[in-house]
């Protein structure tokens, strides 16, 4: 019996020693696994990125305010500006960060020049949106027709990111707003897109930009807008489908910016260009800095007025040009830059006259002309020194045709006549 007794009490505490072990292993399986990847999000990181552990954000309303590495749990709505002046990294986890009060609020995301900004993506996760007004994209998760992957950034007032210190972003989405990115600092991108947005441009730098795997399209303003600064890109790139009072308006580069490919471009890639430099037949305006490979497929021309057209070319040591055609019409305009064009479709002997009014009163203040003979069908410089009058100015100019007795190029004759406000 006693025997019988040791046996049973063994067996026993077999048996609860064994539900002790599954209850390990039950309370186990509950804890939350730890969140841990490269900056990048990229398994096959060839940039010998390390492994970071992210903190989780549990809030629906706000975002972190001191330093760290933190990842959404879920998605975020702010009913104030998110002004980042710490160290921060912050893992979006195929959430959105949106506001809850757009009428009110200027800006999703303001990132202060002391800060240190990081923002990746490590999700698949889809959202879909609907095209509503003047091509905004709007979040329809149900019914919506375009779709981004992973994290978005949405700002339906302004901007979604203003930054004045360095910001770098990884697999981010930036869409739905009024605005993507405007940069007064180092801004580098990879594999983001920014879409949908409609109002400002989808990036506006004053400074560095570097892009590469990045998708800007179907924006309602510049794509991408260079104001100051450098830009340099690689991989696949598409900046294509952004238009601004019905034209394409895509890679917009001003006072006399060219743009550097860092890294080869890959297949599939479309970039839509345009100059504040107007080229003219002899001069074609320089698009890119040199390079090892003929990457003029890539490119096409934005410019485009029915007087004359514009084509892209490749030039000694591969760098890419945007070319004046042979004009269609008679025209006479002035650039970005201040300078004076004429084209005109058969050769000749022409005046150029340059009237200025004062806006004040509408009086004529100076007039300037200037011969000028073209030997064939080309678009020629003709006047480029700056006007500089201390009063605000409509700048009127015609183009006279010397073989028609001096008679003015009329409107029914053929278009010449451009008014450009100082």
């Amino acid at each position: 019996m006693k025997k019988q007794l040791i046996s049973l009490f063994t067996a026993m505490c077999l048996i609860l020693g064994t539900l002790g072990t599954f209850t390990a292993f039950a309370d186990d399986a509950t804890e939350s696994p730890k969140h841990i990847h490269k900056i990048c999000a990229d398994e096959n990181c060839s940039e010998n990125h390390e492994d970071i552990e992210w903190t989780a954000w549990d809030s629906d309303t706000s975002l972190p305010d001191t330093a760290g590495n933190y990842y959404l749990t879920k998605d975020v709505a702010v009913s104030a500006t998110w002004n980042i002046t710490n160290s921060i990294k912050l893992c979006l986890n195929g959430h959105i960060i949106m506001t809850d009060n757009p009428k009110n609020l200027e800006h999703t995301i303001e990132i202060d020049s002391s800060a240190i900004t990081i923002f990746t993506d490590c999700s698949d996760n889809e959202h879909k949106f609907s095209v509503g007004d003047k091509g905004l994209w709007v979040r329809d998760e149900e019914h919506g027709t375009k779709t981004l992957t992973g994290g978005v950034i949405i700002s339906p007032s302004s901007y979604a990111v203003i930054s004045t210190s360095p910001l770098d972003m990884y697999n981010i989405n930036i869409s739905g707003s009024n605005g993507g990115i405007f940069n007064t600092d180092t801004l580098n991108m990879y594999g983001c897109t920014v879409a949908g947005n409609s109002g400002y441009d989808g990036v506006c730098s004053y400074y560095e930009l570097n892009m590469r795997d990045c998708s800007i399209f179907e924006n309602t303003g510049d794509g991408v807008y260079i104001d100051q600064g450098s830009i340099s890109i690689g991989g696949k790139i598409i900046i294509s489908n952004n238009t601004k009072n019905g034209k394409q308006y895509n890679l917009n580069l001003r006072r006399k910016i060219v743009l550097q490919i860092s890294s080869p471009l890959s297949e599939g890639s479309t970039i839509g260009v345009s100059t504040s430099k107007r080229p003219f037949t002899d001069c074609p305006t320089a698009i890119t800095g040199e390079n090892d490979t003929d990457y003029s497929h890539y490119f096409i021309s934005d410019n485009i007025d029915k007087h004359v057209t514009y084509s892209i070319q490749n030039g000694e040591n591969n760098v890419i040009y945007l070319a004046a055609n042979t004009p269609t019409d008679f025209h006479i305009t002035r650039d970005g830059l201040g300078t004076i064009l004429a084209s005109v479709p058969k050769a000749g002997t022409y005046t150029a006259i340059l009237a200025i009014y004062s806006n004040d009163d509408d009086i004529l203040r100076s007039v300037t002309t200037i011969p000028v003979t073209f030997d064939q069908p080309s678009v020629k410089k003709i006047y480029d020194d700056k006007i500089n009058v201390d009063y605000s100015y409509t700048l009127k100019l015609m183009l006279w045709d010397n073989m028609e007795g001096m008679r003015p190029c009329c409107s029914d004759y053929h278009t010449t006549l451009y008014k450009f406000n100082n």
